[in-house]
């Protein structure tokens, strides 16, 4: 399965593979922190040194083993008080 995920890259149709998961499919805009809660420390860190844009894994969660696809990865920042002040 990762080979085929690997050759369609970003575009992948994740929909007909895998299993089904009591987890959400894409974290978009998460922090580290969020993916830990759902996945755990150890998975969460992994993605971290994921390479962006390629298919990597199994990584194992306490939820079984994933194939994952980083698609953008940004420093964190705190914003201002300004931004957050709405």
């Amino acid at each position: 399965m990762l080979a085929t995920l690997k050759d369609a890259g970003a575009s992948a149709d994740t929909t007909t593979v895998g299993d089904p998961s009591l987890i959400p499919a894409q974290f978009l805009d998460e922090p580290h922190s969020g993916v830990a809660s759902y996945l755990g420390a150890d998975f969460a860190d992994h993605i971290n040194d994921a390479p962006v844009g390629v298919w990597t894994g199994p990584l194992e969660s306490p939820y079984g083993w994933h194939l994952v696809l980083v698609t953008d990865r940004r420093e964190g920042h705190i914003p201002t008080f300004d931004q957050v002040r709405d």
